[in-house]
């Protein structure tokens, strides 16, 4: 509270809250971070995206080499099949009454996996010889149809009428008198069942006419024959990645399921998100925390300041010259009276020098070289300073107060009294009552001094306090107390009477 008028002059000028430094920074935190997470959802969304494209690949390119193999299984068991049972087929064809139908199914069954029937045709797709039951009206002419498209060379396709569908072989052979096309029909296999059942993560497979983009097969979805619907424009700019089937007229494609990358993007922002938010609601929650603190200091501050001007209006006020300083003997603080003890105008003249270059006399208690117990030693004669002020001897009285924080001496506060009306009139009276005591004590009339402090307007409570000589000598007394014996007995005479 002493320490100086700049210590309350630079505490006005601190700033009431620092809300206008902290609330930028706690804005560019919030940015750096959101820059920072939205930088590494970034890159991590572009490595998801490469081994989601990846993914991709891998799956068609395999599903692709395993149906190559199936179909160049079964194009190869067709074609051993038509050589080795040449003659047989062609005797189904001329003489259809005198075969074993079902031994050739047994044959032709065991070859081929999952056969649901056979056709002969001749090289130009006359139909010339069918075993099993048609699934479609037109399945003759749709065979004929392919066969054509092919030109009458060994290929593989696909029917389908309503619920009921599957691939066909057709292989060219050699019999002994002519040439025809064995087509052994098959249902679908597992391999269509994986397009079909589809859920793969992010994307649906195809199974389209390599020319055409008309759809065979897709997630939930058998393309019935006459009825295949084409690729739209976006599906196929939209296609992820495409590759042919191996000895098929077919491709195999991958579509991007819809909503899909909201959902990836999503899950990848969604902890970078809550991770800002909760970041953000602690920045804010701090913000107010540091408003709250800093309107508290700003109220203790104003506090202190009031405080402070109401010491120093204190101070001002008293008749006292007070002097702080630190441990070093340099002033922090001064009030009008020492200012004016000291000579100077103003205090500002004053702040920041050394006591003892301003004060030198060695009478000072600052310039003594004294610790705080050696000056408590001091008697109140070395505690006196002489001094002439304004043409005028005058006497101060010092005293001092040590400041300590946590234990430890700060500084000390100097006050310098002026007694010099004091010391007079504490001379006078003391020569004043010699002289009383000497005209008491040498009167040649007998003084005596009563003391009537328990006076009730009785003789008797009358007490002898103090005799001069000339009382002893009236009363014959050597000294006061055989006096005081002679009072006291003469007062019980009188209490007796």
């Amino acid at each position: 509270m002493l320490s100086s008028t700049n210590d309350a002059t630079k505490s006005e000028r601190e700033p009431s809250n620092s809300s206008g430094v902290n609330l930028p920074l706690f804005i560019l935190s919030f940015i750096f971070l959101a820059v920072v997470l939205g930088f590494n959802a970034f890159k991590q969304w572009q490595e998801d995206e490469r081994r989601f494209v990846e993914d991709v690949h891998r799956t068609l390119d395999n599903y692709a080499m395993q149906a190559g193999l199936l179909t160049r299984a079964g194009l190869h068991a067709n074609n051993t099949l038509a050589r080795s049972y040449s003659d047989f087929l062609e005797q189904c064809i001329k003489s259809p009454a005198t075969v074993d139908k079902d031994e050739l199914w047994g044959h032709i069954s065991a070859a081929i996996f999952n056969a649901t029937g056979f056709f002969l045709t001749s090289t130009s797709g006359d139909l010339l010889f069918q075993y099993g039951q048609l699934m479609g009206d037109n399945e003759i002419q749709d065979i004929d149809k392919h066969l054509s498209r092919a030109d009458y060379k060994s290929t593989v396709f696909s029917l389908r009428y309503g619920h009921m569908g599957g691939y066909y072989i057709a292989t060219p052979f050699k019999s002994a008198s002519s040439e025809y096309i064995l087509i052994s029909r098959r249902s679908y296999s597992n391999l269509s069942d994986i397009i079909y059942n589809g859920r793969f993560p992010g994307f649906e497979i195809l199974l389209l006419e390599r020319d055409s983009y008309k759809v065979s097969i897709r997630e939930k979805y058998f393309a019935s024959t006459g009825s295949q619907p084409v690729l739209t424009t976006d599906e196929q700019a939209n296609i992820i990645y495409s590759t042919p089937v191996p000895a098929t007229s077919w491709n195999v494609a991958a579509l991007p399921v819809q909503g899909y990358e909201n959902q990836q993007l999503w899950a990848r922002l969604r902890n970078p998100l809550i991770f800002l938010i909760v970041f953000g609601l602690i920045l804010v929650g701090l913000w107010h925390f540091l408003r709250h603190q800093e309107r508290q200091v700003a109220h203790l501050r104003a506090q202190r300041r009031y405080i402070e001007r109401r010491a120093d209006r204190a101070l001002k006020s008293i008749d006292e010259a007070l002097i702080s300083t630190d441990v070093l003997g340099t002033i922090n603080y001064v009030n009008p009276k020492a200012v004016d003890m000291l000579g100077y105008q103003s205090r500002e003249d004053i702040i920041g020098r050394q006591l003892g270059d301003l004060w030198s006399d060695q009478q000072a208690l600052w310039n003594r070289g004294l610790d705080i117990e050696e000056l408590n030693t001091l008697q109140d004669s070395g505690r006196q300073l002489n001094l002439i002020q304004k043409g005028e001897a005058r006497i101060l009285e010092q005293s001092y107060h040590p400041l300590y924080e946590y234990n430890k001496i700060t500084g000390i506060v100097w006050l310098l009294r002026d007694v010099t009306e004091a010391v007079k009139a504490k001379s006078a009276l003391e020569e004043s009552r010699t002289r009383y005591k000497a005209l008491f004590e040498e009167a040649g009339i007998a003084h005596c001094l009563l003391g009537l402090k328990d006076f009730t307007n009785d003789v008797l409570n009358i007490d002898i306090i103090d005799v001069n000589e000339a009382a002893l000598q009236l009363a014959d007394a050597s000294d006061r107390f055989e006096l005081e014996k002679h009072y006291a007995n003469h007062t019980m005479i009188l209490n007796l009477s």
